[in-house]
């Protein structure tokens, strides 16, 4: 498909890139991204071609991509790399791969960020994390969660 955008005078961009991602030829997106070398966004199209992998269910791919993002990554910023990389184990029953993946992230130290959810209630800011056990109102939080949860 690349390939006969090029010989028709047009020439693919990210949007292209995700389409062919969308439609699931994961191998034309891979042969283009290598094509491509360290021209454009690098990072974001491997992650790309990893997540559609995800999607697709393609981990024999899944894992020449994430090898990939290794190999421009080093250990900086790849846990959700990982993630998905053992996300896609788990969806085809891989549990050994899964679980190799798991480890090396551990041994290696990779762990997420923790992030924030602000709100803003009656003119105060209130921070919560998930699974906080710390919040000075932990157990009204879950307890509304838990209402939510149950009426919504």
């Amino acid at each position: 498909m690349f390939y006969s955008l090029q010989q028709n005078g047009l020439e693919p961009d990210a949007v292209t890139f995700v389409a062919v991602l969308r439609v699931g030829r994961l191998d034309e997106a891979h042969n283009f991204s290598k094509q491509l070398g360290v021209e454009g966004n690098v990072l974001g199209r491997w992650g790309s071609l990893l997540a559609a992998c995800r999607v697709h269910i393609n981990f024999e791919l899944g894992k020449i991509v994430s090898s990939k993002l290794l190999e421009l990554e080093g250990n900086d910023g790849i846990y959700g790399y990982h993630i998905l990389l053992s996300n896609i184990y788990a969806e085809v029953g891989n549990w050994q791969s899964f679980d190799n993946v798991r480890r090396g992230m551990r041994k290696m130290r990779l762990s997420k960020e923790v992030g924030c959810s602000w709100i803003d209630t009656s003119g105060y800011p209130h921070c919560f994390v998930s699974k906080d056990k710390k919040h000075p109102q932990y157990c009204m939080i879950y307890d509304m969660l838990g209402y939510l949860t149950i009426n919504m």
